[in-house]
């Protein structure tokens, strides 16, 4: 399958993805650029190379599953105990905010998932490379490998 998703254009590819619940830890192929300007109503993306897109009106429904659920139960409560931050402020809690704004974000999610994990630009020593990717998971970000599958 993986052969046939790469001679497919992006809707092609996104209509057949998420027309099921998606595998994370499988790569997708990149889609045909030919492809892509053979469909109905592409429109060349402005001051790009050859690059063709077609307008998404909707997108695919899909059940929703226990991780659904998970994800939307976690968000909503972030956002209701976010309501109380005005009511706790204090310089304090500012600045353990910022420092672990770093830790997660710059550390974990930038330099690991992304840029060690996701894209190889360096190497560190293993133990190193898993503080960082604990790190990245504190981010609450998902794990370091279906990060990583997303991404690439």
């Amino acid at each position: 399958m993986k052969e046939q998703l790469g001679n497919l254009s992006y809707a092609k590819q996104y209509d057949i993805l998420f027309s099921k619940p998606i595998d994370a830890k499988k790569p997708v192929p990149k889609p045909n650029r030919a492809a892509n300007a053979l469909e109905p109503g592409a429109k060349e993306v402005p001051f790009t190379a050859n690059i063709w897109a077609t307008e998404k009106s909707a997108a695919v429904p899909r059940p929703k599953n226990t991780t659904d659920n998970i994800y939307v139960g976690f968000m909503a409560l972030m956002h209701v105990l976010c309501l109380a931050a005005p009511a706790t402020f204090t310089w304090a809690n500012l600045g353990l905010f910022a420092v672990t704004y770093f830790v997660t974000g710059c550390l974990g999610i930038t330099l690991s998932y992304h840029r060690q994990l996701s894209h190889k630009s360096f190497v560190t020593p293993k133990w190193l490379e898993y503080a960082f990717a604990y790190c990245g998971a504190l981010a609450v970000q998902g794990d370091p490998k279906e990060w990583v599958s997303t991404h690439r």
